[in-house]
């Protein structure tokens, strides 16, 4: 609202009156049409310059943490390696349709993940050593030769195939590493055994002061040296500290019947030859089943002849004279 002694502004309502007016003539559309047009290809140039530059930065990382960076040219590999994995599954699969499903939001967050939890690994002290993570390299089976162990023309062809270097497998590797350091208790959590449990909640009931001096270490004899022999006694009973487990490689082939099917058709004549050179072995044969009974003297013998001859059964015969019959089931007999 306009105070006393205030006068009202026509001056500036006549030039916002002109300007609509030239706005909303034919002519004065035309030039704001252009400048519209103009405005639009400027955003455009700026949208086309980022992404021509990934949203690098003048570094030319993409991401970094603490001092790791993942760069535009590593995040391709990435996504291509990515990219390849699913097609195993799905052979029609491109780059554009991998995209519009979130594949480059998850590998860029896998990633971007794992030099986090990486970083903080390091914040803490933790580190893998390089003997660790080559013979996690070693243990790899797509590593191996066919003799069980580490090929290295085997590794470097899978990864001259893949695109990568050695260098970003044993980064892969170590960050992997320390991600399953740190995640593996958090994801499978195990029951606390109460003695372990007890003295921690003990701590929160009690207060204790103390003192602590410095002792230099020079200042402490070093001690007599352990001889051989106490060496080895406590290597022996200490045995199972240094001691790694015992690890085979089995090497089989599978074989069938149909593989020898073509190479063990015999002739006539082969046939022939192999029934005349054994022919004891093709023989004919008689089997039969008798009954014996065993007697001490040949008068036993006939008694029970007489008595089985008579129509008696062998079991009752043996049986009036105190013996048992035995069977024989299967004698053979040349014919």
């Amino acid at each position: 609202p306009l105070k006393r002694g205030q006068s009202f502004p026509f001056q500036r309502v006549f030039m916002l009156t002109n300007l609509r007016r030239v706005i909303f003539s034919t002519p004065g559309k035309i030039v704001a049409l252009l400048l519209l047009v103009a405005l639009g290809v400027g955003f455009a140039m700026m949208d086309v310059q980022n992404l021509g530059l990934g949203g690098a930065s003048s570094s030319g990382a993409l991401v970094q943490v603490g001092d790791k960076k993942l760069t535009e040219q590593e995040l391709q590999d990435r996504l291509r390696n990515a990219l390849e994995r699913v097609r195993q599954q799905q052979p029609m699969l491109d780059m554009a349709q991998f995209v519009r499903t979130g594949g480059f939001d998850q590998v860029l967050n896998q990633v971007i993940d794992g030099m986090a939890l990486e970083e903080y690994a390091a914040q803490q002290g933790m580190a893998v050593s390089p003997a660790a993570i080559d013979g996690q390299i070693a243990s790899i089976p797509a590593f191996q030769g066919f003799d069980g162990k580490f090929s290295q023309q085997r590794f470097d062809q899978l990864l001259s195939e893949q695109r990568l270097t050695a260098e970003q497998v044993r980064s892969d590797i170590r960050r992997e590493t320390l991600v399953q350091w740190l995640m593996a208790p958090i994801a499978n959590p195990g029951p606390v055994p109460a003695e372990l449990a007890t003295p921690y909640a003990s701590l929160m009931l009690e207060r204790r002061k103390g003192s602590v001096g410095y002792v230099p270490i020079g200042a402490i004899a070093p001690g007599t040296p352990p001889t051989g022999a106490e060496i080895q006694a406590y290597y022996q009973k200490n045995s199972g500290r240094y001691t790694l487990p015992e690890r085979r490689v089995v090497r089989y082939a599978v074989v069938t019947p149909a593989q020898f099917e073509a190479g063990a058709k015999a002739t006539d004549a082969e046939i022939a030859a192999e029934y005349k050179k054994n022919a004891a072995q093709y023989a004919a044969t008689t089997r039969r089943n008798l009954a014996q009974i065993i007697v001490a003297n040949e008068a036993a013998a006939k008694g029970i002849a007489a008595k089985v001859n008579a129509g008696t059964s062998m079991a009752d015969a043996a049986k009036a004279a105190g013996l048992q019959a035995s069977t024989l089931q299967n004698a053979e007999k040349a014919a």
